[in-house]
């Protein structure tokens, strides 16, 4: 799941999340096929999150965590030499 996607689900909709914020639709949708939200967005999407939670409707507001995507390192793959001829090999 993208940052964009994840910040869209906690608002229930791309719909939602543009009323939320009082932006187009489109610009919602185009965080969506993005993934990323601009940074610039990020304290008014945290504020409409705050609302949110004040409402009862989220137990959490959205933090700047949530907009960048940290791969964990225990399920990164490693890079391996597997299959690949050392140049010794090839004589």
């Amino acid at each position: 799941m993208t940052p964009a996607e994840h910040v869209i689900e906690h608002f229930g909709s791309i719909a939602k999340t543009a009323r939320a914020l009082g932006k187009p639709r489109s610009t919602v949708q185009g965080w969506s096929e993005r993934g990323i939200i601009p940074q610039d967005n990020w304290k008014s999407v945290i504020d409409a999150s705050e609302q949110l939670v004040a409402s009862g409707e989220r137990d959490r507001p959205l933090t700047p965590y949530d907009f960048i995507n940290i791969e964990d390192p225990s399920q990164k793959r490693r890079k391996t030499n597997r299959g690949k001829r050392r140049k010794s090999d090839q004589r």
